[in-house]
């Protein structure tokens, strides 16, 4: 049914006795503050990250061509930006998506020019149907 227990905690597992809980309270050597393992970047590796950073690729497709995640890529580019190394900065101006597009009414079904993301009913279907009432 299940491993014996003694009153002190212990379990009997063979020829061993081991402290209920004990191995989930150890840690295993070398392991970082949540448990992985973690290693140094060869400078090859360094280089390789900061040429295609500067080359004008995104952290995701840095990622993809390295074999690896997006966030270790963009924690050791701030590592870098932190001990001073040379990083091409994202200057350029954020483009906002297009308010105005093409939606389709949810009452009627019809296409219509919406002024905003919000605006999902066309001004027919606004000024007539029967959302009137409850328009403020």
């Amino acid at each position: 049914m299940g491993q014996a227990k003694d009153p002190a905690g212990f379990h009997a597992e063979g020829d061993t006795a081991v402290v209920a809980g004990a191995e989930a309270r150890a840690a295993p050597s070398g392991a970082g503050r949540r448990g992985g393992l973690t290693q140094p970047w060869p400078e090859p590796r360094v280089a390789q990250l900061v040429a295609l950073w500067n080359g004008g690729l995104s952290s995701s497709e840095v990622a993809h061509r390295m074999g690896l995640s997006r966030m270790a890529v963009e924690s050791k580019l701030a590592k870098l930006r932190r001990a001073g190394r040379p990083l091409a900065r994202r200057t350029g101006p954020r483009v906002a998506p297009a308010a105005r597009a093409m939606r389709r009414c949810l009452y009627c079904g019809l296409a219509f020019a919406s002024e905003h993301p919000g605006n999902r009913l066309c001004p027919p279907c606004l000024a007539e149907g029967p959302f009137t009432s409850a328009m403020v």
